[in-house]
């Protein structure tokens, strides 16, 4: 059952904002990916993406993020996805992709394979970065994770994330 807790994906009130799509294209291949989550972590994302992925995204292809619209049939949908991130708060995804499984209550239908045919160099970057670097809590409070950072930045993350699973738990 799909729950609609935060109403439709242009819910501006949604934590973060509306739900928006940022397209990230090979340069080298005929492969595109799109992240889908809300407006506040794409904008943090499309820099950070733009930094670590440089050397396979397509420059001529914007990243800026544009809103989603999933009545739109050339929208990404949910059986393109790849990839989860923040409890499933985000989303890569491939187009082209249909892993129809996804869409399924029954656990036990396989996944279908990634194409053979995609750029895995831009779906490693993308994938190790959008992983390590996501905001977990509040994108404003948090400076996003960066391989080239040390120390004090990592304190702070790690204390906010602390700081957020325990006003969960109590």
């Amino acid at each position: 059952m799909i729950s609609h807790q935060y109403g439709s994906s242009d819910n501006s009130s949604r934590p973060g904002g509306s739900m928006v799509t940022s397209t990230y294209a090979s340069n080298t291949q005929n492969t595109t990916f799109y992240l889908v989550t809300d407006s506040d972590t794409a904008n943090t994302m499309v820099s950070i993406v733009q930094q670590n992925c440089s050397s396979v995204l397509n420059s001529g292809v914007s990243n800026a993020p544009v809103p989603y619209n999933a009545s739109d049939p050339n929208s990404p949908k949910p059986e393109e996805a790849v990839q989860y991130y923040r409890a499933s708060s985000a989303a890569l995804m491939l187009e082209g992709y249909n892993n129809t499984a996804q869409l399924s209550d029954n656990t036990t239908l396989p996944d279908i394979s990634l194409p053979t045919n995609i750029d895995t160099n831009l779906l490693t970057c993308l994938n190790e970065t959008i992983g390590a670097a996501i905001p977990l809590v509040d994108a404003a409070g948090l400076t996003a994770w960066n391989p080239g950072v040390t120390g004090s930045a990592y304190a702070v993350t790690s204390f906010w994330l602390l700081y957020y699973v325990f006003s969960m738990i109590f």
